[in-house]
Parts: C-alpha cells; sequence; structure tokens
C-alpha cells in the first residue's frame, strides 16, 4: 500500500452561488489552523470546480466557485510553492457519486500536498 501525503478540504456551495458562507469559511478556517501546524511546509494546492448541471450556467458558476476559494485562501493567507487551479471544472449530476454517499456536486475542493517533512516517506531529490 503506498502513501498519499494529499489532503483535501471541499468548501459546500448554496444553489447557483458562488458565494463562500460564513459556516464553511468557518469550516476552512480550521482546516486551514490545523494544517499549518502539522504541515508547515507547503509543496502545491490544487484547486477544483462543480456545479450541478441544473445549475444556472454551471461550467462558469463552478470556474467562480474556484475563484472564490482561491479569493479566501489569499485572505488567510494560506499558500505553498505552487497553486494550481484545474480549468477543466465539473458538470455534474446530484447524487452523480452513487447511491447512499453522502456529496454535494455544489463545491470547490482543494487539496494539498505537504512539503516534506510529512507522514510518508520523502524521496531525496
Amino acid at each position: 500500500m503506498s502513501c498519499t501525503p494529499i489532503r483535501n478540504f471541499g468548501v459546500l456551495f448554496e444553489r447557483n452561488s458562488s458565494h463562500i458562507s460564513s459556516q464553511q469559511v468557518l469550516l476552512l478556517g480550521t482546516w486551514i489552523a490545523n494544517t499549518r501546524i502539522r504541515y508547515p511546509n507547503r509543496e502545491a494546492i490544487y484547486l477544483s470546480g462543480s456545479a450541478d448541471e441544473k445549475e444556472r450556467n454551471p461550467a462558469e458558476l463552478a470556474r467562480a466557485r474556484v475563484r472564490a476559494l482561491q479569493a479566501m485562501l489569499d485572505d488567510l493567507r494560506f499558500t505553498a510553492d505552487r497553486v494550481y487551479t484545474d480549468e477543466k471544472v465539473e458538470v455534474m449530476k446530484a447524487g452523480s457519486f452513487g447511491p447512499g454517499i453522502a456529496n454535494d456536486v455544489k463545491r470547490a475542493d482543494l487539496q494539498l500536498l505537504p512539503g516534506c517533512p510529512h507522514e510518508c516517506e520523502c524521496q531525496a531529490n
């Protein structure tokens, strides 16, 4: 079994909105505070977004959600050596992850690749 140090966080949005709610800001802020302590070195951050196919202009809405998350990370001064935003956004059907699986496609996702040291064996360059 291989080890991956990548850490994920998803910001959920209201229907047809790219505004990050105060509840989501609080959850993101808590995640960032804990992540800063555990991973003081951050190699890369990957951002992606999705929208429900029934939302208004879902592809543009998904991009707006990514931009909102990026702006929030900038405001919270949560950075990495490299930050990537996925230009290819997902327009999905609600419930597309399968029956009984908690999911919400109205979201923007953050994937953090911590720099060394982390719980996986770091590779020497």
